[in-house]
């Protein structure tokens, strides 16, 4: 069936989603081969792996300015959608250092300087504290006296 997003109607998505009126939830039905175009990989694996994985789970929870309506859904674009999404929390900073954080996959600590819009990488360093005394060094050359630096006491402008 593949159906593109231009594509989906109230009945499409009636047979995508099981809807809870009472709580607003939408929930995944199962998918059969029809849904899945043929490619690497036949379209009844990739049903099952589907169903597995999605069907009978949550696909979300909609509260609008209506109530809990299925009839309030509307196709909207993905940037639409992302407009609505509001901001996401920081999450918490894995160092107590400025620019420096620690980079899971090498257990080493990367830093960077923010200037411009963009980021300025310096490198990645056993230490924590190496790679802020790094950053400042850089951060400095960038940003000169108007830098934040970790150790302004340090480095006299």
């Amino acid at each position: 069936m593949n159906a593109q997003p231009h594509d989906i109607t109230p009945a499409t998505l009636r047979q995508l989603l099981r809807y809870d009126p009472e709580k607003g939830d939408l929930f995944w039905r199962e998918r059969g081969p029809e849904w899945f175009a043929a490619g690497n990989t036949s379209p009844q694996a990739v049903s099952t792996v589907w169903n597995k994985r999605h069907a009978g789970k949550k696909a979300l929870t909609y509260r609008g300015p209506c109530g809990h309506l299925l009839c309030n859904l509307r196709a909207v674009t993905a940037d639409q959608n992302k407009a609505n999404a509001g901001k996401r929390p920081r999450r918490e900073p894995s160092s107590r250092f400025i620019g420096v954080e620690l980079i899971p996959s090498t257990g080493r600590w990367g830093a960077s300087v923010g200037a411009n819009g963009g980021r300025t990488w310096v490198g990645s360093f056993a230490s924590e504290e190496e790679a802020a005394r790094a950053r400042d060094k850089v951060a400095l050359s960038i940003k000169g006296e108007f830098a934040r630096l970790n150790f302004p006491e340090v480095h006299h402008v």
